[in-house]
């Protein structure tokens, strides 16, 4: 009986374990999700820095006239006044 009662002791201990592991995995598969979806925010975040970047360089260009002809400024303005409006329609849309 003392193998019989040492295996049910060890099985007990095995459970536990088992159990203690399983808890742990959950765990970490939660702060896996958490740490992904920061990442990807970050990543969101940075792909709009760099956007913005480009416009405030292009922006500059056409403020400061370095190498843009006249034709290439004026459709620069023009293509800007478009998005001005356009983005001024949709804040108009989503006011109704």
């Amino acid at each position: 009986m003392d193998s019989l009662a040492l295996l049910e002791d060890n099985l007990r201990q095995l459970l536990d374990q088992h159990q203690e592991l399983q808890e742990q995995f959950s765990l970490l598969k939660e702060d896996n999700l958490r740490k992904q979806d920061s990442l990807e925010q970050a990543y969101a975040e940075l792909h709009q820095l760099k956007k913005d970047y480009h416009r405030l360089q292009i922006a500059h260009a056409m403020l400061s006239g370095d190498g843009l002809s006249d034709d290439e400024r004026r459709n620069a303005k023009q293509r800007l006044t478009e998005i001005i409006n356009k983005i001024d329609k949709a804040l108009e849309t989503l006011k109704k």
